[in-house]
């Protein structure tokens, strides 16, 4: 009985822990600008992170541990609509390989996943784009399917078993000649999952985040970043239990940009949760990542 409702508290902190204690959407650096008609955009990124928790209350339940190893591809086709504005469809696909432990954790939520993530489909429409000025304005919006991978007998999955629809702005401008401002908000909205541990039903509340870089630019092709990221909301429940858990969590990012004579871009980034409330803290990030055209 103790064991079981250990293996129930558990869940309820790991439910935030991946899928909403971040923005759904991870925006990097320049991800709104609008690209000329007809540019194929593809971006690769590879990535580890490391989470520990469950955090309950902003305090550390316990010396829990969960790595992750992360490949990723993202494909936009930028076309005009008109004489002033762009849009561009985006699909995002997505590995992961997760491990968790101690022996308790992974009893209670699984050792290892590993697999596709739910596949992302969507659009970004630019109502702004000054070229000149390098001043760019749009809105997104994506849906997340259930095609990942899923294992409904443990909590530990790459995939959510549910659908997820993401309503996403950005804003970037320069503020003089050597920093350029990035903003991004987010409102995610979360579909059930009725094959919860089998026999059970999650559901989410809706998840705000607000994402923000400032770049400094050493060079035209060299670049400096720093960010941060605020989220809100996303408590579960579970069987109509509300579990009152939402994440509250805040993200610190520092990084590099640099363009090559060929102008591929490549970013290094480095994140971690300055504080978080429920669920698990990322205590490392690392993402590489690359951005070619065609």
């Amino acid at each position: 009985m103790i064991y079981n409702h250990f293996i129930f508290c558990i869940s309820a902190f790991f439910l935030i822990s991946m899928p909403a204690s971040a923005a759904v959407n991870d925006v990097f650096p320049t991800d709104y600008i609008a690209l000329k008609d007809g540019t194929l955009n593809t971006t690769f990124y590879l990535g580890h992170r490391e989470q520990q928790g469950p955090y309950v209350n902003g305090h550390k339940l316990f010396n829990g541990r969960i790595d992750s190893d992360l490949a990723a591809v993202r494909l936009s086709y930028h076309m005009n609509v008109g004489e002033h504005y762009t849009f561009a469809p985006v699909a995002v696909m997505t590995w992961v390989n997760s491990s968790s432990g101690p022996n308790a954790l992974s009893r209670a939520i699984g050792d290892e996943t590993k697999g596709m993530t739910d596949l992302r489909l969507g659009g970004s429409f630019w109502f702004l784009r000054d070229f000149e000025k390098r001043q760019y304005g749009a809105v997104s919006l994506f849906a997340a399917l259930p095609t990942g991978h899923y294992d409904e007998a443990q909590i530990l999955n790459t995939g959510e078993n549910r659908w997820k629809w993401i309503l996403s702005g950005g804003l970037m401008f320069p503020v003089g000649d050597r920093l350029v401002i990035d903003l991004s908000p987010e409102i995610a909205w979360y579909g059930d999952n009725n094959d919860y541990l089998r026999h059970h039903r999650l559901e989410q509340e809706i998840s705000y985040a607000l994402t923000g870089y400032m770049r400094y630019r050493i060079t035209p092709d060299f670049q400096l970043l720093t960010g941060a990221q605020i989220n809100r909301g996303g408590a579960t429940s579970i069987d109509g239990k509300d579990l009152n858990n939402a994440p509250e969590n805040t993200r610190l990012s520092l990084g590099v940009l640099y363009l090559t004579p060929d102008r591929d871009q490549w970013q290094l980034r480095y994140s971690h949760d300055s504080s978080a409330e429920y669920g698990f803290k990322t205590s490392n990030e690392v993402i590489l990542r690359l951005t070619t055209e065609f």
